[in-house]
């Protein structure tokens, strides 16, 4: 169980530090993406990476056959962490 110090000390540290970004999706229209981010065993991780990876490249500039193959060592990535 947790003290309320560690909880006040946490929020004092997140307040100071974390950004929190949230991500509103559609159930109907974006299924395909809730479906996907379900099976990840850490969805943070997952986005995280795709992001980082994405700002190593330019994403328009690949075919459909490399951003599939990207996306595939995304996930090797974070089922490996």
């Amino acid at each position: 169980m947790t003290s309320e110090a560690a909880k006040a000390a946490k929020a004092r540290y997140d307040a100071k530090t974390a950004k929190y970004i949230s991500l509103k999706l559609n159930q109907n229209t974006d299924a395909d993406i809730i479906q996907h981010l379900e099976k990840q065993s850490n969805v943070q991780g997952f986005l995280k990476n795709l992001i980082r990876q994405s700002m190593k490249i330019c994403i328009s500039d690949l075919s459909d056959k490399e951003f599939e193959e990207l996306q595939h060592k995304a996930n090797s990535e974070e089922s490996d962490a």
